[in-house]
């Protein structure tokens, strides 16, 4: 569960957030000497492609009175796990909105929602992880609302 602690105010405000990277920027730098001695270093766990945004938005429905915020992030990425599996993904898009009335001093109503949506695929299960067939495999798909 995520928990949202931000509310609107009286001036609208938001929030901007991207990454990225792909396979080109992953390093293969490692000295041959380094190899012979370790020969499972030369097949790492590679992020082959990352994209990662984040949009947030608040202001106000009515000044010093009733606030909103709302905002969406989708985290994706694909990699290339160490062993004979060769491809591991996950995408988790989430989104969170949050009102707030303060009717009085003493009187203040928030209401809050979250949905997101972790999917997974080439999690191992219960077998072993030297397993690259795509059905030993876990595919995980776990929707949640709050």
């Amino acid at each position: 569960m995520n928990t949202i602690t931000k509310s609107g105010g009286n001036r609208y405000s938001g929030l901007f957030e991207y990454r990225n990277t792909s396979k080109g920027l992953a390093g293969d730098n490692l000295p041959d000497e380094y190899l012979e001695l370790n020969p499972a270093l030369g097949s790492p766990n590679v992020i082959t492609k990352l994209n990662d945004y984040t949009v947030q938005l608040g202001g106000p429905f009515r000044k010093d009175k009733a606030f909103w915020w709302f905002s969406v992030q989708r985290y994706a990425f694909e990699r290339d796990p160490s062993g004979p599996s060769k491809l591991a993904t996950e995408v988790s898009p989430r989104y969170q909105r949050q009102d707030h009335l303060e009717h009085h001093a003493s009187d203040t109503l928030t209401g809050s929602f979250q949905f997101d949506n972790y999917n997974v695929t080439g999690r191992f299960g219960l077998v072993s992880q030297s397993a690259a067939d795509e059905t030993q495999t876990l595919r995980q798909d776990s929707p949640e609302a709050v």
